[in-house]
């Protein structure tokens, strides 16, 4: 690196030492003088220029067989704003970005393919949520990696399967609220249990637990209200009347 930097301050000195001179010089040459000096100020400007060039063109190389891809590729674009038509600059920064996409989509597919694998571990340790996660952190890296998509609609269908009947569990033992609950979960781990009849049987579950709690309400309303208890009761009367706006 430090080669490189003393080849862009010798560049840079050598130009603007030319550039300087020139004017002074200048006052005191003419004809065929003039001509050869400005041909030499010239052709030392393009050896200035070549050396330069040749050192950054063999530091990319270098960084090139050496996987430093990005910074092969930054001193080959100093190379390119300097003559684009150096050597196979522009040939050479098209091979090392094309490697670079590779290496970047090999690393993709080992971080993929390492969640992928953390997520079966934990599956078959019986941790479905903790597997799920993997699958979906490997999604996050590849939108379109089919495997973990498969793996995660597999789990997500087993356990909806496990919480649809789980809900008829409750339901046979009357337990509606925790029936309502476990449907719920089927049907958001798999919304095609939605077409399945069960949202009928969720409404008409629902609506007969809505009618209970406006039942018990109304009740304890009036139970509240004969033992002057005024402040409860009309609590109590707010909170159905919530539920039935309706209720006489």
């Amino acid at each position: 690196m430090t080669l490189r930097t003393n080849c862009i301050t010798l560049l840079t000195f050598g130009l603007g030492l030319f550039a300087t001179c020139h004017p002074i010089d200048a006052a005191k040459i003419s004809g065929p003088e003039d001509t050869l000096y400005q041909h030499s100020i010239k052709t030392t400007k393009q050896s200035l220029t070549r050396e330069t060039l040749e050192v950054f063109y063999h530091d990319a190389l270098d960084d090139y067989h050496e996987g430093r891809y990005a910074e092969a590729l930054e001193t080959l674009d100093k190379i390119y704003s300097l003559d684009p038509h150096y050597e196979d600059v522009a040939k050479l920064r098209e091979t090392i970005r094309r490697a670079q996409s590779s290496q970047i989509a090999a690393g993709t597919r080992d971080s993929v393919r390492g969640l992928m694998q953390k997520g079966n571990d934990a599956l078959r340790a019986g941790q479905n949520g903790q597997a799920v996660s993997f699958w979906k952190q490997a999604l996050q890296i590849d939108p379109r990696y089919a495997p973990a998509k498969k793996k995660i609609t597999e789990v997500n269908n087993a356990l909806a399967k496990r919480e649809f009947e789980a809900g008829y569990i409750h339901y046979h033992h009357g337990e509606m609220e925790d029936a309502l609950d476990s449907w719920s979960n089927a049907i958001a781990l798999d919304p095609t249990y939605k077409q399945r009849g069960l949202l009928l049987l969720m409404s008409k579950i629902e609506l007969h637990l809505r009618d209970e709690q406006v039942g018990r309400l109304a009740t304890q309303g009036y139970d509240q209200f004969q033992a002057g208890e005024f402040e409860q009761a009309a609590q109590s009367y707010s909170e159905l009347l919530k539920l039935q706006p309706r209720h006489e």
